[in-house]
């Protein structure tokens, strides 16, 4: 991967041969392979999980999934709160003091948003009945330290009741969704980078946003292949949707993140001007950007600056807090175990870091 990374740029850069039509040929192969590689990160734990000859262990799957984790981190603190920053100080106006209420804002918005999808959902979801047990949240997961009477429940065919299934799953595709939508805006504001960029710079960014791609897809690709499970575990029921129409959201949300950057970069050759653009905090000189470069300005920093606070409310509430905080299973498994989680969410926070 890292000789793929150094020859990336050499092996664009040959396919041109010089002027406007060699330019153009460069960023048509750049999207294109921009849209297979990001399509093939996040759609391959997927076809892993559900394919015998790409199958890799669990270990894998488990390993990436904390990888992921701080890869997401890593993004939101190292990437893009700084870009949110630093693009709206270098725009004229109001807006240089915008980014961190915009990120205060989106953090609230999505919380709300969240808060109140999740009551709704407890609302929709069909009732479940315990005989012992009255808390929120009955012992439906396989645990050590219970009882098979406890884990149970009486007249029940499953251990874990059809209601508390059905929540769990929505529950966790809502969480996808908001990782969904912080990673496309960031994918927006790397597509609106490159479909302004001048040639030049179009080929020194394009190596690094390839690496970011790869990242941010498996980090997703992960997510997306546990609301699908190996093998049907869950009954078809009215209020249960068939494993097979679950088996198109992981394709879905994988076209979905591959399209931004490719489509924005095709829009970008069309524009006459964009070839000319390339953003800079304003000088002595000029104390604002031309009316145009300032929107494009502006618009970055909104972007990364709403990207920024989902993916930090994603990263710390959904992820950290779930995966570890709230997760009795891994608090009470093996220190090994724990150990590797705890060692891949910091290589993978590291590994964006320095992408």
């Amino acid at each position: 991967m890292a000789q793929l990374r150094h020859d990336l740029p050499h092996m664009l850069a040959n396919t041109t041969l010089g002027g406007e039509h060699d330019d153009r040929s460069t960023r048509i192969f750049a999207t294109v392979f921009i849209f297979v590689i990001s399509f093939a990160a996040s759609i391959f734990p997927n076809l892993s999980q559900h394919t015998s000859f790409l199958r890799v262990p669990r270990l894998a799957f488990f390993l990436a999934k904390h990888f992921g984790t701080g890869v997401i981190l890593s993004t939101a603190f190292t990437h893009l709160l700084p870009d949110g920053f630093e693009k709206l100080a270098s725009a004229c106006g109001d807006v240089k003091n915008w980014a961190g209420f915009i990120i205060m804002i989106s953090i609230l918005l999505i919380f709300h948003v969240e808060y109140i999808s999740h009551a709704y959902i407890d609302r929709i979801s069909p009732p479940h009945h315990w005989s012992k047990h009255d808390s929120l949240e009955p012992p439906y997961r396989d645990d050590p330290s219970l009882s098979d009477e406890e884990s149970e429940p009486p007249n029940l065919p499953n251990a874990q009741p059809e209601g508390s299934r059905v929540a769990e799953r929505r529950s966790k595709l809502l969480s996808i969704v908001i990782l969904q939508v912080g990673i496309m805006l960031h994918s927006l504001v790397i597509g609106v980078t490159l479909g302004i960029a001048s040639p030049s710079s179009f080929r020194g960014l394009i190596s690094a946003i390839i690496f970011h791609q790869v990242f941010e897809g498996l980090t997703l690709g992960v997510r997306l292949a546990a609301l699908v499970p190996p093998t049907p575990s869950i009954s078809t029921s009215p209020s249960t949707p068939p494993i097979r129409d679950q088996r198109l959201l992981p394709s879905i949300f994988s076209f979905l993140f591959a399209l931004p950057i490719p489509l924005l970069i095709f829009i970008g050759m069309f524009l006459p001007f964009s070839s000319e653009l390339s953003p800079a905090p304003p000088d002595s000189h000029h104390p604002c950007p031309p009316p145009f470069e300032q929107k494009i300005i502006i618009l970055q920093g909104v972007t990364c600056s709403v990207s920024a606070g989902l993916l930090i409310y994603v990263s710390c509430i959904e992820l950290l807090a779930g995966d570890f905080m709230s997760d009795d299973e891994m608090r009470r498994s093996k220190v090994k175990k724990q150990v590797a989680a705890l060692l891949s969410l910091v290589l993978g926070a590291v590994a964006m870091t320095f992408v």
